[in-house]
């Protein structure tokens, strides 16, 4: 019994061409994979920089809160003292009037009052400055904070734009065909 098997051959140049072609295919793939892993570890690199970047100024924003509490409390304190001020030196006109001191005594010690006064207003004043000052330094890291979340964002889409030509686990549009 014997039986003839006939079998179809293709031609072998067709075959290898084919061949070349698919492992060249592959090897464009595989290129492109490594290119987007190389890019999802730059921006997972880049991530994490910039959330190292966020936690030093949520720190830095946190101690500006804190002295910006002290100013605060110092300003109160020296508007308290100004107010306590003024009342002695009221107290003081209201008991020239009425006592016979010598006039040169009680006009050094009202000159004194007054010299505490304008020192107290400038310390308020300086406090005020130091007050506004932190407020815009908080602005500005603020916004820094804002700038870096933007970038990143920006570079996280324009990532994702440009290699967005193939995923793994998708099937390249080649072997489609």
């Amino acid at each position: 019994m014997a039986t003839s098997v006939q079998v179809d051959s293709f031609p072998l140049e067709d075959l290898q061409s084919y061949i070349y072609d698919q492992v060249q295919n592959l090897r464009s793939e595989v290129l492109k994979y490594d290119e987007a892993v190389a890019d999802y570890r730059k921006a997972e690199h880049a991530n994490e920089i910039l959330t190292q970047q966020i936690d030093a100024q949520k720190e830095c924003c946190a101690q500006l809160e804190v002295h910006i509490h002290g100013h605060r409390q110092k300003e109160d304190d020296l508007r308290s003292r100004y107010a306590q001020l003024e009342q002695e030196l009221l107290d003081l006109k209201g008991t020239t009037i009425g006592h016979d001191s010598e006039p040169s005594e009680l006009e050094q010690e009202l000159t004194n009052l007054r010299h505490q006064m304008s020192k107290t207003e400038d310390a308020l004043r300086a406090k005020s400055m130091e007050l506004d000052h932190a407020n815009e330094r908080l602005q500005e890291q603020g916004i820094e904070v804002a700038k870096s979340k933007v970038t990143f964002i920006t570079l996280l889409c324009y990532r994702a734009n440009s290699s967005s030509n193939w995923w793994p686990g998708r099937k390249p549009r080649s072997w489609s065909k």
